[in-house]
């Protein structure tokens, strides 16, 4: 995808590819606003907000194409990517017992590292077939879709699921309350290894 890009827009290859990089970082640290987010308003609105986000960020460089629109494309295709295997977890722990909790964080998993392998595939199919225009607007509005679709047929759940006594409270966490837990030892041991399974 890099090099029709690059070729699309008259661009060398190196700074496409820099701007492609900023997609990790941008990530990351996104990831602790989008769990309290997620733990004020809910999966519902927020799988739907962010889905709607990343098609967003993808449509604007679509219809400008230029190295500052890619760029924020990219940081708003990496905001809105970061609520999305949280708030699938969240989903998860909302309706699931607790004891097929695990079972669906390994699915969530594997299906999010199948769709990275073979979404190249037939992301590569597109571009050939429709050019990288058009293969990209398909997926942004495609994007869009989905967002009408979790706003529309996703329940909301406020309160915790009865059936499992030890679900935490349907409060949230403030910023600073979250900031707390960076001294928590045995968080910092589970998140470097999560980091290092990456």
């Amino acid at each position: 995808l890099i090099k029709p890009i690059s070729e699309g827009i008259g661009v060398g290859v190196e700074d496409i590819a820099y701007i492609m990089s900023i997609y990790f970082p941008i990530y990351a640290i996104s990831q602790i606003p989008a769990g309290i987010l997620l733990d004020k308003f809910g999966s519902k609105i927020m799988l739907s907000i962010s889905c709607l986000i990343m098609s967003l960020g993808i449509l604007f460089f679509i219809y400008d194409p230029t190295l500052n629109t890619m760029f924020c494309g990219r940081v708003l295709i990496a905001i809105g990517s970061a609520v999305a295997f949280i708030g699938t977890l969240k989903v998860a722990a909302d309706v699931l017992p607790e004891n097929i909790f695990p079972i669906a964080i390994g699915f969530t998993n594997t299906i999010g590292v199948l769709g990275g392998i073979f979404g190249q595939v037939y992301l590569h199919n597109l571009v050939e077939v429709y050019g990288w225009q058009s293969a990209l607007s398909f997926i942004g509005y495609f994007g869009i879709f989905w967002s009408v679709v979790i706003i529309l047929f996703l329940k909301s759940y406020t309160t915790p699921n009865t059936n499992n006594a030890n679900k935490v409270s349907s409060s949230y966490l403030s910023f600073g309350k979250s900031l707390k837990l960076l001294s928590n030892k045995k968080l910092w041991l589970l998140a470097i290894y999560s980091g290092l399974m990456v």
